[in-house]
């Protein structure tokens, strides 16, 4: 099994005051073959919440710096 140890802590996501469903959580954590780490985590107006998605982020520098990819996967879900 791969361990991935905290070293540092720091702010990956943080969603705009204004943003309504700017509620994160579930992340799941990445390692790809190329060595960039990528974090999962569910965004909507709530936990629970029907409006939830997935949205993406990713590092390519062992976490120094983190890209957001934003929510790929918003016009291959249902809506509602």
């Amino acid at each position: 099994m791969t361990r991935i140890a905290v070293t540092q802590q720091a702010i990956v996501w943080e969603a705009e005051p204004t943003d309504p469903a700017g509620h994160g959580c579930e992340p799941r954590v990445a390692r790809l073959a190329s060595g960039s780490i990528v974090l999962s985590h569910r965004v909507g107006t709530t936990r629970e919440g029907g409006d939830g998605r997935p949205r993406l982020t990713r590092t390519d520098d062992g976490g120094a710096s983190w890209h957001d990819l934003g929510c790929p996967f918003d016009d291959a879900l249902p809506s509602g």
